[in-house]
């Protein structure tokens, strides 16, 4: 319930600071703070939900320790590494671009999470695609790109 609460007032703020925080290209309503206003949204409403399902548990008497089994140290290991990966994903992202550090490291995870199948890969980068016109030419967002010099 605790974590529910935290989100939903973080996605509150969000959703209030996002206009002070981007700053509008042009005049169309689809603007660079609209996707960050609904993905806040959507933070309020999960979290709202989420505080409804531990209320509903601890009011039933549903104990959450006796759902969590032994760990799994390879588990861990994978879930530190994907951990490693995200931060260098984020340190690359600017200097070698969007499409590129997002193809790159998104196949990597893909490997990692053993999905073998090459339709999950081209899925990924067809949506990268879809994703990086989406941003550039209806949001007005510019994403890093790819400089040589």
């Amino acid at each position: 319930m605790v974590i529910g609460i935290i989100f939903l007032v973080l996605g509150i703020l969000l959703y209030i600071i996002t206009p002070f925080q981007t700053r509008a290209i042009s005049s169309s309503k689809y603007g660079p703070a609209f996707f960050p206003r609904v993905t806040s949204l959507i933070m309020v409403i999960c979290s709202i939900g989420l505080s409804i399902q531990s209320v509903t548990a601890m009011r039933y008497g549903h104990d959450d320790n006796e759902d969590k089994a032994s760990v799994n140290r390879r588990k861990e290991k994978k879930v530190a590494f994907v951990f490693v990966i995200l931060i260098l994903y984020v340190l690359c992202i600017k200097p070698i671009g969007f499409l590129v550090a997002s193809a790159v490291f998104g196949v990597v995870l893909l490997y990692i999470l053993n999905a073998r199948k090459w339709w999950y890969y081209a899925i990924h980068i067809c949506l990268l695609v879809v994703i990086n016109y989406v941003f550039t030419n209806l949001l007005y967002v510019h994403l890093p790109s790819l400089n040589f010099l």
